[in-house]
């Protein structure tokens, strides 16, 4: 997440070196920033966000079945 600034500050928030920089807002604050009023995410973007979630969440908690070297 971060934020791209505006017309009198174009590096945005945050940044390094003059660069922009990302950061990774930890699962348990998700939900609340996106449903926050202020932000007035339309409904279609707050289900976009929601499916990707999910889908994440099942692909991390998806394991690869180790084959058994053949003898």
């Amino acid at each position: 997440m971060r934020w791209n600034g505006s017309p009198k500050n174009r590096l945005g928030n945050p940044q390094s070196r003059g660069l922009p920089a990302w950061f990774i807002v930890p699962d348990q604050h998700v939900r609340q920033i996106l449903e926050t009023g202020q932000y007035g995410f339309p409904e279609a973007k707050l289900k976009f966000a929601r499916d990707f979630l999910e889908l994440r969440r099942v692909y991390f908690l998806t394991h690869c079945v180790r084959k058994s070297p053949q003898s």
